[in-house]
């Protein structure tokens, strides 16, 4: 009987190798191997654990050392924490930096310290980004390092499409992999890629017809044509929309035997145009006619401007000078 009169104390301090055991009181072992099940009712403090049955703690259990794997836990199958309290804690030497916490099923991440911010991070092709942060002493602001991308795009994120936040006060909207919006410190809004145009004459057009029939008339000069929606003396509308269309005529040599001269923009959907009755005293050498309009196009409407002129001479010049142009963009 040699261990008769030992505390469990003075017991556990040498090997034990036994089927079963009890010990009412604390247990402090260097090395405890155990096959079976251990069900602890007090403070068990181990260096070393290697358990191959179930751990059923009533209080705390501590080990400390490499039976942990050096602070990591190596499983072989799934991990499930189940907590009753439905809150864990992450602490720091003792001062709780985290917590995640379960209320009314819903899953709250909690950053315990006053003004420190959530950070995400990530490795892109080998290097640390941070990705989001999330800084508490601002009412949680968003501060994304990239693009904000969203899977309800075309079913997918495709890295094309998103709202680039540049770290400059500048906001930027792509989509298609290109940019199409930017919304600047200032509040400025640009759309590089927004349907605008304006055309003018390289040579006069001399002599228009006065047969009363309508007559397009020509420009071959573009000052710009963002997305190239202008060909053939013709707007092609690329979208849906209401568009601002204006048209300037510097008309010359006009006749005032005609009943009536005619300028306008012809679209698909409808004629707008200015009328101009010539009761002059005598011919006119120069005269400016403009006007602008709201119109409404469907993709793929176009729109021209045309000339008509009932009676008299066909003497009218549509003069090639900066006085006769034709431009329009996309308003909404």
């Amino acid at each position: 009987m040699p261990y008769v009169g030992k505390k469990p104390a003075d017991i556990i301090a040498t090997a034990v190798d036994t089927t079963t055991g009890t010990f009412s009181g604390e247990v402090d072992a260097a090395s405890l191997d155990i096959s079976g099940n251990i069900d602890v009712d007090g403070t068990t403090n181990l260096d070393v654990v290697d358990i191959d049955g179930a751990v059923d703690m009533a209080s705390t259990l501590t080990v400390t050392g490499v039976a942990i794997l050096n602070g990591g836990i190596d499983i072989a199958g799934d991990f499930t924490l189940d907590v009753g309290g439905g809150d864990i804690s992450i602490k720091d030497d003792g001062t709780t930096m985290m917590n995640i916490g379960i209320e009314n099923s819903d899953v709250i991440f909690n950053a315990q310290v006053s003004d420190k911010d959530i950070i995400f991070k990530g490795n892109d092709g080998g290097s640390s980004i941070t990705a989001l942060t999330l800084d508490m002493s601002a009412a949680g602001a968003a501060a994304f390092n990239s693009y904000l991308t969203s899977t309800a795009v075309y079913g997918k994120d495709d890295g094309n499409t998103g709202i680039q936040f540049d770290g400059s006060d500048v906001i930027t909207l792509h989509t298609g992999g290109a940019e199409h919006m930017k919304i600047d410190a200032n509040g400025h809004i640009t759309k590089p890629n927004q349907p605008a145009f304006q055309v003018r004459k390289s040579a006069d057009q001399s002599n228009v017809s006065a047969s009363d029939g309508v007559v397009t008339v020509s420009f071959d000069t573009e000052v710009f044509d963002v997305n190239s929606d202008f060909a053939s003396n013709t707007f092609t509308a690329p979208v849906t929309g209401k568009y601002f269309l204006s048209i300037n005529v510097y008309l010359g040599q006009i006749d005032t035997a005609a009943s009536y001269i005619l300028i306008g923009i012809r679209t698909s959907n409808r004629d707008y145009y200015r009328i101009l009755d010539p009761n002059f005293s005598a011919d006119v050498n120069y005269y400016g006619m403009n006007f602008s309009v709201l119109a409404d196009l469907d993709a793929s409407d176009t729109a021209f401007i045309w000339w008509q002129s009932n009676g008299g001479t066909a003497q009218v010049d549509i003069i090639a000078a900066n006085g006769t142009q034709f431009q329009g963009c996309l308003l909404s």
